[in-house]
């Protein structure tokens, strides 16, 4: 809609604008001695004949003109059928004007999200709200049930105000976007991801190219451009590179990248890491683990697993032995859950013997523990896994007789004793 000539502004009224719009319309009234009718009681109508409500009326008029032409089209159309100014300017503050409680002065839209977010983070911060928008509820392990309910209830409480602030200082089309979540932090990265894409663009561009100055002179400029999601898939610039098999950029971005920035996951819930296990990118792998190890052990939230999961179901040995080598042994072990018996059975069926071995002798629990297809790693042993077990047609049978096969092992022996009265079995695991 244009800006009528005769208006008092130079940007129609719209959710995103109205502090500004506000305060030029208030200025022109007052240079036009127009306010006292914006400001000040309505006439009654029984002094219809008075002099000085011809007056009021003649004002008022032209006042309620001046804002009707100030107006978008849905401000018009709030105040279509008023007759009073006042009544139309605090009808418009009241749809318009940011909450007192809000934590910026110009509510959310696609224009001007860098501003918008500045605020608010350093509202957030001020508040000590900012860590649940910075990253996940975390629970420990040692904690027990009655203090894990007092953290969460804290997190909880936390978490909603912080969202509350989020949603009343956004515009009506952001608000639409994060109407359905119950996470400051999620809210956050949806609206980050949305708005913040034009701003960043140029930086995706450089990584589809395989560009990495002018990537990294965009991010010199704009350093938390390096947590830039893409709308369509919540990938960072991270992601994007290793999908494209970028090495020197993604040696390049994690170099510039925190802990924390190396756990975003785009909206599969895949990690930058779990990408590149998956996929094999050896050196990729490397690079990250050398940043943090706090990434070892973050599953996808699809299917459950970990980094080192992905590259033994893709049977990547050389990503697999990376990753198990700097693994904490205890994240693999029962009570942190199917993950080391999982493993355990990838290692069992891919026929990497000697490392199952070693991970048995560390922690013999895993043998009697489901991994998460719900198997037990000694499943692993089914006939199939081995050429002798499987029925071979003639002229197969002819060939696999002719090949030497090297045994890993000889034998493996699990066996059960009861030491004792003590309360648990314990377990004693055979090799030779």
């Amino acid at each position: 809609m244009a800006v009528s000539a005769d208006a008092a502004v130079v940007e129609l009224l719209d959710n995103s604008n109205y502090v500004d719009w506000s305060v030029l319309v208030k200025t022109y009234l007052l240079a036009q001695d127009l306010w006292d009718v914006v400001e000040g009681d309505e006439q009654e109508e029984e002094e219809e004949a008075d002099d000085k409500f011809k007056a009021w009326r003649e004002k008022n008029a032209t006042a309620l003109h001046k804002i009707q032409i100030s107006c978008g089209r849905e401000a018009s159309s709030l105040i279509r059928n008023t007759s009073s100014a006042k009544r139309a300017w605090d009808t418009l503050a009241e749809k318009f004007k940011p909450k007192s409680d809000a934590a910026v002065v110009e509510l959310l839209d696609s224009s001007n999200y860098v501003d918008w977010s500045v605020l608010v983070k350093t509202y957030l911060l001020a508040q000590d709200l900012w860590d649940v928008v910075e990253k996940e509820e975390e629970y420990d392990e040692d904690d027990d049930e009655e203090e894990a309910d007092d953290k969460f209830k804290a997190w909880r409480e936390k978490n909603a105000t912080a969202l509350h602030k989020i949603q009343i200082s956004c515009g009506r089309e952001a608000s639409s976007r994060i109407r359905n979540t119950s996470s400051a932090k999620h809210a956050w990265d949806t609206l980050a991801g949305y708005y913040n894409y034009n701003q960043n663009k140029p930086l995706f561009d450089a990584v589809l190219s395989g560009d990495w100055n002018t990537a990294k002179e965009f991010l010199t400029l704009h350093p938390d451009a390096i947590r830039a999601r893409l709308p369509s898939t919540n990938d960072t610039a991270l992601h994007k590179a290793i999908e494209l098999e970028h090495e020197h950029i993604v040696e390049g971005l994690v170099q510039l990248m925190s802990e924390e920035d190396l756990k975003l996951k785009e909206n599969d819930g895949w990690t930058a890491l779990a990408l590149a296990a998956q996929r094999g990118y050896i050196e990729m792998v490397k690079c990250m683990v050398r940043k943090s190890m706090k990434i070892l052990s973050i599953p996808n939230e699809k299917d459950n697993m970990t980094p080192i999961l992905h590259a033994s179901l893709n049977e990547h040995w050389d990503v697999v032995d990376s990753l198990y080598s700097v693994t904490p042994l205890q994240d693999l072990m029962p009570k942190k859950g199917p993950y080391g018996a999982t493993l355990l059975y990838n290692f069992i069926i891919g026929m990497k013997f000697g490392i199952a071995r070693e991970l048995i002798q560390c922690c013999p629990q895993l043998v009697f523990t489901k991994g998460l297809f719900e198997t037990f790693p000694m499943e692993g042993f089914l006939p199939s896994a081995f050429p002798s077990g499987t029925r071979l047609k003639f002229w197969q049978r002819w060939i696999y007789n002719c090949i030497h096969i090297e045994r890993a092992i000889s034998d493996i022996h699990v066996s059960v004793q009861n030491e004792g009265n003590e309360e648990r079995n314990r377990m004693k695991i055979t090799w030779s």
